[in-house]
């Protein structure tokens, strides 16, 4: 059964707050932060690059993200990366063969739960022994913008909350980004009750900003403890 993005009604999405958590080894690229107007990025980053011949790896590839759906100023970098650097290798629930998303969820106990079991997939991949294991930034967003809707009730809407099969979600959102829609908000299926939104074009949006650094424990098995490592709540500990 193929849903249609016409299957979903559509809803102003305001969050004040949004979450998400990414690996702190990726630094922000902090020349979309100063690069102005997004359809002039491409002409400045191969001037930049004549200077800095790593650049072109931490920009990404620029033509995975037309100007018009592109966002700059301060926490850009922040936005566009995930586009910038999304490869086919690294699929996701809404996103596929090379296109990314912006993944995020409405509250941190959601986005802790998201991020700990798709980091606990790859600890187990590739076989990590027990112990602490890399550290993750605090994004907070906000957003106010028309998605579609997918927390209604319904067997079709069932096809995109399977919990390893993404077919269904990945051609729902192939067909929203030919249609030029902005994103999808569903039901997050690692935390019951949780909210998550899944963007597909990032202009208009503010930046988010970081605040806190987490630390996950990895049993052998699962991410079991969080511990927050930064912030005025340092040494706060989360099971998972």
């Amino acid at each position: 059964m193929n849903l249609s993005p016409d299957d979903l009604p559509k809803v102003r999405l305001r969050w004040s707050r949004w979450h998400r958590l990414v690996p702190s080894q990726f630094p922000p690229v902090n020349l979309f932060e100063d690069l102005g107007d997004p359809e002039d990025w491409e002409t400045l980053a191969s001037i930049a690059s004549l200077t800095n011949p790593r650049l072109d790896t931490a920009l990404g590839d620029l033509a995975k993200l037309p100007p018009d759906h592109r966002a700059s100023g301060p926490g850009a970098s922040y936005l566009v990366s995930p586009f910038l650097h999304a490869t086919p290798d690294r699929p996701g629930r809404y996103h596929a063969d090379g296109y990314g998303a912006l993944y995020v969820a409405k509250t941190f106990e959601t986005a802790l739960a998201e991020v700990a079991w798709h980091q606990g997939v790859f600890l187990r991949a590739t076989a990590e022994p027990a112990g602490w294991t890399g550290t993750f930034r605090i994004l907070v967003g906000s957003s106010d913008m028309i998605v579609r809707d997918a927390r209604g009730p319904g067997a079709a809407l069932e096809l995109l909350r399977q919990l390893e099969d993404y077919a269904a979600p990945q051609a729902l959102a192939a067909e929203m980004r030919a249609r030029d829609e902005r994103g999808i908000v569903y039901p997050s299926v690692r935390r019951d009750g949780g909210e998550c939104a899944a963007f597909f074009r990032v202009d208009g949006m503010t930046g988010p900003v970081q605040t806190d650094h987490l630390r996950y424990h990895w049993n052998g098995e699962r991410i079991d403890i969080v511990e927050r490592a930064s912030g005025t709540d340092k040494s706060q500990l989360f099971r998972i």
